[in-house]
């Protein structure tokens, strides 16, 4: 399973967008972002939220399907 953080990440290159433009429209720090972006990060929701609301993207969660073997 791939990290939130990854994702954004992904989507940061492929719009072409830098970190530190998030962090100044935003309003945060552009090491703490980058801390929470990182493979191993436990970012808090509020910013993993900001940023993906930034970008024009919603959460949605779906429930797995049953593995039946």
């Amino acid at each position: 399973m791939e990290s939130i953080g990854k994702e954004i990440r992904d989507i940061l290159r492929k719009k072409k967008i830098s970190l530190y433009r998030i962090a100044k429209d935003l309003g945060i720090a552009k090491e703490s972002l980058h801390r929470s972006l990182m493979h191993s990060a436990n970012p808090e929701w509020r910013t993993i939220q900001k940023v993906i609301n930034y970008l024009g993207y919603e959460v949605k969660l779906v429930k797995k399907k049953e593995n039946r073997t």
